[in-house]
């Protein structure tokens, strides 16, 4: 079984990610699904680059979801209460059936 490359998202990696993301989420759309699977690590930098995509897409009316993110991903948001919006979902399968909020 080949390991899959994981990267950070933190002070280094945040603005390239933000970079990418922002342009993605003005093409319309309802929802905007991150795939956080191949992300080993988030520091505060990263996590602020969450929230900053998370008020993007919820300002234009997308829906954000999180996918796939490790364990030491999912628990990063719970210290600050920013779980209650950061909202992930271990695979693509649970997130077409989410009411959008």
């Amino acid at each position: 079984m080949r390991r899959r490359d994981t990267r950070p998202l933190d002070l280094h990696t945040a603005s390239q990610v933000a970079g990418i993301l922002r342009p993605l989420l003005l093409t319309g759309g309802h929802s905007a699904l991150v795939d956080l699977s191949g992300v080993a690590f988030t520091g505060s930098t990263g996590l602020t680059c969450l929230i900053a995509v998370y008020r993007t897409a919820r300002n234009i009316g997308v829906r954000p979801a999180l996918i796939a993110p490790r364990e030491r991903v999912r628990h990063m948001p719970a210290p600050t209460g920013t779980d209650r919006v950061l909202h992930g979902c271990p695979t693509l399968d649970p997130v077409s059936d989410r009411p959008p909020r």
